[in-house]
């Protein structure tokens, strides 16, 4: 039985017919992917038959000439879409394409199936200054990290260094990072920062595969970078001294020691029909005092005051006429806008290339979204359109909460904010902070409601004689506390109790810095303050202060860091 199958007489024209047709497609298909290479070269064949070499000669030098001028004028912009574009096209393809089949079948990336073969395809190369990043689609089984354990082989058949791999938002591709020089070589200089920087993603540094390391800011630091620099310096007040608006809009330099470190609040800049009126008195009595600025102030103000000597009487935040900023117009344009910038009320990201997405809360809580070409655009129609936000004597709330969260003396921080009672700052001005729970537990973290003996060797009294052992005891509530104090107590009656010889209660000093101090007590009758004293410091104000109010009150302090104050009176 016959089984050959019948054989197909093709005639030779037709062979050739479909040969050329298959080769002119694959041209057509090359010139489509390389048109870099085709467009040009069609151009300069077209213009050098119709216009002749020398009209060739001069568009050459024409587009030679507007690359030089695009360079030196944005650098930037020409690196990014002129130059490392051309760099990658140009090394796709003599550097990679050539070798690639042979270099995935070398690495293990490669595989036979059925008598074929099949390779990863490279869909795209993009260059940088450092390195070169491929775009690969995987083989189905492949994952990111078969690419990764072969990144180094990779990276030493093209003849480069080093080499990562990571993985992307689609799952069958995979980017491989191969890196031509090492970034962090030299000494990385620092990275330029504008007036107003880019809050979503400060540039502080070099990563080890050459990108900028940015870093998102959040909370007063972001708001203080994304004031712009002539008023940053309102800012820094409001939020370093917990001054009100109108005192600071009032502040003239003649109030400003910048060597002592001290702000002298006495003039006013109130608002009314009229316009602004600067008065020489504050809101209160109390509210004529000195405050002390911390060091991002003072250097803030110095940099604003500048190497020449102002006038005293004249405003340090004072409008481009000289006289007091409006509320309203600096809400507007400054305040509403760099809490735009620092993500405090609503944000504003860089999409597409010369796109900037702006996204604001409505009235509802809901996200609002819009495009626009520029981020000042962006910027400026979110800060109008957005409900709510931080309010600029918010900052003086966060200041006198920073500095009870902190440990400072409710009257000292009533003193320097200049309220009339102390009630008004705890009540409405201090905030529960968000870590309360940690600082409760730290404050019996040392067993501070536990008596410890402490030994005294250079009293011999106080020495246990021979066979006869004493051992500490608790306080007895019906005693009272543990030790001698004598006179009155707040119900009116006088009490005397006894103290377990070789047992002393554990006291701290209530001056900052001096937690090993035996006893310590503080004078409620004048300021007598130190910071970050030792206890050889603390005993010498005591000691002075115990000399000129040796009839006043005074106030102890049991154990423990923040522990509050057992009130009781000692006549000496």
């Amino acid at each position: 039985m016959n089984v050959r199958l019948p054989a197909w007489r093709v005639p030779g024209w037709l062979l050739v017919f479909w040969w050329l047709g298959r080769g002119l497609f694959r041209l057509a298909v090359l010139a489509a992917r390389y048109w870099w290479i085709t467009a040009p070269a069609g151009l300069a064949l077209w213009v050098r038959v119709e216009f002749g070499g020398l009209v060739l000669a001069g568009v050459v030098a024409a587009v030679a000439a507007g690359c030089v001028v695009w360079w030196r004028w944005h650098p930037l912009s020409w690196l990014r879409f002129g130059w490392y574009p051309l760099v990658a096209r140009v090394r796709a393809l003599v550097v990679y394409r050539p070798r690639w089949a042979s270099v995935m079948a070398t690495c293990g990336l490669a595989t036979v199936f059925g008598g074929d073969r099949y390779v990863p395809r490279l869909l795209r190369v993009r260059c940088d200054r450092y390195g070169d990043e491929l775009t690969v689609r995987m083989l189905p089984g492949q994952i990111p990290d078969d690419w990764g354990q072969a990144a180094e082989r990779l990276a030493y058949a093209f003849r480069l260094p080093t080499g990562q791999a990571r993985s992307t938002d689609r799952p069958d591709r995979v980017v491989v990072r191969l890196m031509r020089r090492d970034p962090l070589a030299g000494i990385v200089a620092p990275l330029p920062v504008g007036d107003v920087p880019e809050l979503d993603g400060l540039p502080l540094g070099v990563q080890e595969d050459g990108q900028a390391y940015r870093l998102r800011l959040t909370g007063s630091h972001v708001l203080i970078a994304g004031v712009p620099a002539e008023h940053r310096g309102i800012v820094c007040a409001a939020a370093g001294a917990g001054l009100r608006w109108g005192e600071c809009a009032g502040l003239p330099w003649e109030a400003v020691d910048l060597d002592r470190g001290l702000l002298y609040v006495a003039q006013v800049a109130v608002e009314t029909h009229g316009g602004i009126v600067l008065r020489a008195y504050p809101k209160s009595r109390a509210g004529v005092r000195a405050v002390p600025m911390p060091p991002f102030l003072v250097d803030e103000l110095r940099q604003r005051r500048g190497a020449a000597s102002p006038d005293g009487r004249a405003l340090v935040f004072a409008d481009r006429d000289g006289g007091p900023q409006r509320r309203s117009n600096f809400r507007r344009r400054i305040w509403l806008p760099s809490l735009v910038r620092a993500g405090l009320l609503g944000r504003v990201t860089e999409g597409a290339p010369g796109r900037w997405l702006a996204v604001w809360p409505d009235r509802d809580g809901r996200e609002q979204r819009a495009e626009f070409p520029t981020q000042a655009a962006a910027v400026a129609h979110a800060a109008a359109s957005a409900v709510g936000g931080l309010r600029f004597h918010d900052l003086r709330h966060s200041y006198i909460t920073w500095l009870v969260t902190d440990g400072v003396p409710v009257n000292v921080v009533q003193r320097v904010v200049g309220h009339e009672k102390a009630s008004t700052t705890l009540d409405r001005y201090t905030h529960t902070p968000e870590d309360y729970a940690d600082r409760v537990r730290l404050t019996f973290a040392d067993n501070s409601l536990t008596f410890r003996p402490s030994p005294r060797p250079t009293d011999p009294e106080d020495t246990p004689s021979p066979g006869r052992e004493r051992s500490p005891q608790r306080d007895d509530p019906r005693r009272g506390e543990t030790g001698v104090v004598e006179g009155s107590a707040p119900g009116g009656s006088s009490r005397t109790t006894q103290r377990p010889r070789g047992v002393q209660p554990l006291r701290v000093c209530l001056f900052r810095g001096c937690e090993g101090s035996s006893y310590g007590q503080v004078c409620l009758s004048g300021p007598v303050t130190s910071s970050g004293a030792d206890s050889t410091h603390c005993e010498n104000l005591l000691a002075e202060c115990d000399r000129d109010h040796t009839e006043r009150s005074w106030w102890c302090q049991p154990a423990g860091p923040r522990g509050g104050l057992t009130p009781g009176t000692r006549r000496r």
